[in-house]
């Protein structure tokens, strides 16, 4: 329980993600437009990966192929190559993408879109928005079901989550939250999820 290494990014890191062979570390970095690529072994920055204004989040594919990041300020999605580490596509999306969610079996990317009140459904072997799915105001953070039947998104400026069926790709429920709901995380079992409510200091499961 101590802090072993401070890695030295560049300015506002946000959201990072752990490769699946756990080799790699992918640190958005805000403001330089750039994701980190941090050796997990040596905890060195070997490369850095140019990708459009401003990377928030990022996501690895289940096999580890490639990555999404939801760039903010450029209203795209940028896929990566993890071989070469170099954007190969970006997906044009609704307003300032926030986070991303990588579906656990499907070719789909759940993104959403703070500006827009809105989740993108891409289908990652065309590279192409198939649904926007119209969900309350200000989602932040977007997670899968661990077996992928639904998706759930916090609406941060609306005290509530969004259910979305990935069948039909429409909002099924609504539930109400704590003040200012920031993020989702779902239970293996797929029982349970647990909502930050960021305001009010209280988690809603």
């Amino acid at each position: 329980n101590s802090v072993v290494t401070a890695i030295p990014m560049r300015s506002r890191p946000f959201l990072a993600a752990v490769s699946p062979d756990g080799r790699r570390l992918y640190v958005p970095n805000h403001d330089s437009g750039t994701i980190a690529v941090v050796d997990t072994a040596t905890r060195v920055v070997t490369a850095e990966i140019r990708v459009a204004p401003d990377p928030h989040w990022v996501e690895f594919s289940p096999d580890g192929r490639q990555a999404y990041t939801a760039d903010h300020e450029s209203n795209l999605v940028s896929v990566i190559d993890t071989a070469t580490d170099t954007v190969v596509a970006e997906v044009p999306v609704q307003r300032s993408p926030h986070s991303v969610a990588v579906h656990p079996t499907r070719p789909l990317v759940a993104g959403v879109n703070y500006d827009s009140d809105s989740l993108s459904m891409i289908d990652t072997d065309s590279e192409r928005v198939v649904a926007a799915v119209p969900v309350g105001a200000g989602p932040q953070d977007v997670t899968w079901a661990p077996d992928g039947r639904f998706a759930y998104v916090a609406n941060v400026d609306a005290d509530t989550v969004s259910v979305i069926d990935a069948a039909t790709m429409t909002v099924t429920a609504t539930v109400p939250t704590g003040d200012a709901p920031s993020s989702v995380a779902v239970l293996p079992d797929g029982r349970r999820a647990y909502v930050t409510n960021l305001h009010d200091g209280t988690l809603t499961v």
